[in-house]
């Protein structure tokens, strides 16, 4: 996620952005279970581009390489772990 909103870009439209996404792909599968992203950021590390597709209301981010392959899921809003500790 840091290297998607620090080298990123976001794009002016995220639901025409998203719309790209190649048929049968994790990323057209994720527009049609989540509905379009509130913010798509388009960025580069190590010469390949990225996308990074952001649900901000729901506390979730998913990161996918060109062919719509998705590499990475950010989730910010699942219940930590118990520590067994009390």
């Amino acid at each position: 996620m840091y290297l998607a909103l620090t080298n990123g870009k976001a794009a002016a439209d995220p639901a025409a952005e998203a719309k790209k996404a190649p048929a049968g792909s994790a990323a057209a599968k994720t527009l049609a279970s989540m509905a379009p992203p509130e913010q798509v950021n388009v960025w580069e590390a190590d010469g390949q581009k990225y996308q990074s597709w952001f649900y901000w209301n729901r506390k979730v981010a998913f990161h996918f390489n060109p062919t719509g392959t998705q590499l990475q899921k950010s989730d910010w809003g699942a219940a930590a772990p118990a520590s067994g500790k009390k």
